[in-house]
């Protein structure tokens, strides 16, 4: 699948982008708009940089949580006593979906602190 966007990338003409510098720095409506869409980005990237630190330290200090717990019906040491390498298993889980929350959140707040200025298109 990815071969035939690839291939049309390669055959497809390219658009001509204006790459001249933004010489207009008024403060109108448009750059206000901008401006708090731009905040908004920096606060969701920063809740998500926030929610998969949490979420590793939990997977990888912690381990089960009560809702854990709850869910298998089982203690932890129960779980090891069915087979030692089960609590590695479990906890690689959210300490690997705090990993990505936190690599999306910083990804996130990089392009939206520098990844973009006014008229710019490639994002």
């Amino acid at each position: 699948m990815l071969l035939q966007l690839y291939l049309l990338m390669i055959v497809l003409p390219v658009a001509k982008v204006d790459l001249e510098p933004a010489g207009d720095l008024d403060n109108d409506a448009t750059w206000s708009k901008g401006v708090w869409g731009q905040f908004f980005f920096v606060l969701h990237a920063t809740a998500l940089i926030m929610a998969g630190l949490v979420i590793t330290g939990f997977g990888v200090s912690v381990v089960f949580v009560p809702q854990d717990v709850e869910y298998l019906r089982m203690l932890p040491e129960q779980v090891a006593s069915v087979r030692q390498n089960m609590i590695p298993l479990i906890a690689h889980d959210p300490a690997t979906f705090g990993g990505m929350l936190t690599s999306v959140g910083v990804a996130l707040l990089l392009t939206t602190m520098w990844g973009y200025s006014r008229r710019d298109q490639w994002l």
